[in-house]
């Protein structure tokens, strides 16, 4: 089993994860060979680091990771996977396989503050598309909130783990007499109500397996239950239900993020970007389309912002760009300068 101590690494630093070797009877063992691979989000080996060999491994392993281990370059580098493979005798056979991973994310400290994630330096780039003075009207507080809503659309378009610095846990929520527990309680504090819900773990325990309800009727049928030792939990409406019961529980949710503010008279009140600057490239982008199409009612600068937002969003989830997106602009363009279509296509994506 790999443990990992602390969820998030920071950029750069120093980063240690605790391997506990254990049999088929969770008993402590010792490994004859072990080596250990680190991987990103893509799949590419990090900083060389394949089939490291471990010298004189115990059932107890400290893996050190630090520098270039912990470097975010790119769309995929901010996740780290950490694998293992080996070998050990076990009372039941020798030379059994050791196969295990688990992943933790990057932290890059430079995405907020003064930097490009400051809402002054969001409002800059963003002042890239709007740089005709028949613009001006698109003052820096509308272009504030412009920001905001291409924000909820992107953290609803992104992949759940460039959004790890939304992660939150409630700690020792108590089951009612049923096992369960509203999650509507808890919608003012998360993003997209029950479907922020990242995971169900017993207090100091082991994390809940989800199930359908079919499948707990089904075992309830043949008067299987659930321990501590293989938890499992379901949903009916907003509620959750758990299993062992008279259990207290940790809920791992997706936070809401706060609004980006600027205030013209005094920049420490102003409020940052907390998003990795990916996810912020594609927040201008998305602003700049909007802020194009229905307040400016420049379709042709709103077409190229939008795709250049369906391209960086098809690389950073590794998808295509979809089919009838619209790969060239000028094409549809008629001999007024009006973009054909251009408001069917944007109803496909823009709810």
């Amino acid at each position: 089993m790999i443990n990992i101590i602390k969820p998030n690494a920071n950029e750069r630093s120093t980063y240690i994860v605790q391997i506990s070797l254990t049999d088929e009877d969770e008993l402590p063992v010792t490994p004859l060979t072990l080596v250990w691979t680190l991987r990103d989000a893509a799949g590419a080996v990090v900083n060389g680091r394949e089939n490291v060999e471990v010298e004189s491994p115990q059932s107890a392993v400290y893996i050190t990771l630090s520098g270039d281990d912990l470097l975010i370059d790119g769309y995929f580098s901010g996740r780290r996977i950490l694998s293992l493979e080996g070998t050990y005798n076990s009372t039941l056979a020798n030379g059994v396989a050791i196969r295990a991973a688990a992943a933790f994310d990057v932290d890059r400290l430079s995405k907020i503050g003064a930097g490009s994630g400051s809402v002054a330096a969001l409002i800059e780039r963003l002042s890239m598309w709007f740089s005709d003075p028949s613009m001006d009207k698109v003052g820096p507080q509308v272009r504030v909130a412009l920001i905001n809503e291409a924000k909820k659309k992107v953290i609803a378009a992104a992949p759940r783990h460039f959004l790890h610095e939304l992660d939150v846990v409630f700690p020792g929520l108590t089951l009612d007499a049923e096992g369960a527990y509203d999650l509507g309680l808890l919608a003012d504090s998360v993003e997209h109500g029950n479907l922020s819900l990242d995971g169900v773990r017993l207090t100091d325990g082991k994390f809940c397996r989800l199930i359908s309800f079919e499948e707990w009727r089904q075992a309830k049928n043949r008067s299987r239950t659930y321990t501590e030792r293989n938890p499992v939990y379901w949903r009916r409406g907003s509620r959750i239900y758990v299993e062992p019961t008279g259990t207290t529980i940790d809920l791992h949710y997706q936070r809401k993020t706060e609004d980006l503010y600027l205030d013209d008279s005094d920049a420490s009140k102003n409020v940052n970007c907390e998003l990795a600057e990916e996810l912020q490239d594609l927040m201008v982008e998305y602003a700049a389309y909007w802020g194009l199409m229905y307040t400016l009612q420049e379709e042709k600068l709103a077409s190229a912002a939008f795709q250049t937002y369906q391209m960086d969003l098809a690389a950073l989830t590794g998808t295509a760009t979809p089919t009838d997106s619209i790969t060239n602009p000028e094409d549809h363009w008629n001999e007024t300068g009006e973009v054909e279509y251009f408001p069917t296509i944007m109803n496909q994506y823009i709810p």
